[in-house]
């Protein structure tokens, strides 16, 4: 457990590990259920966040070999990938097989996005 209000335990679960998340709110509560997730691979201290918001006055260098992951948010929506950086080109390494997609031009370079996934209703 953590903290003075909001807190975190791990219970014995039948199927795995069960999590619990205590807190003043529901975020708070939420907050701590996600560090008792984390906890459960690996120690919360040792985890550093990995936002950084990249511009182009950003001092960090890009390497050839070097993965990203790429996962911007618009409300009620979510995307993410992750990119190998390549010499010539990059690779977005997670893509899925079956699922639709739309090809886009940058700079020379068609790369494949995902399209939205559209069902039949049942």
């Amino acid at each position: 457990m953590r903290g003075m209000g909001a807190r975190w335990e791990h219970f014995a679960h039948g199927a795995d590990v069960g999590v619990r998340g205590r807190g003043a709110s529901k975020a708070e509560a939420f907050a701590q259920a996600a560090l008792a997730m984390t906890a459960v691979v690996a120690d919360p201290a040792g985890v550093e966040p990995r936002e950084s918001v990249a511009t182009a006055s950003t001092p960090d260098s890009v390497s050839p070999g070097q993965a990203y992951a790429w996962n911007p948010s618009i409300t009620g929506v979510k995307s993410e990938d992750t990119i190998l950086v390549g010499e010539q080109n990059n690779e977005i390494i997670t893509e899925m097989d079956g699922w639709p997609t739309i090809n886009v031009q940058i700079d020379n370079q068609t790369i494949k996005r995902p399209a939205i996934l559209e069902r039949e209703p049942s």
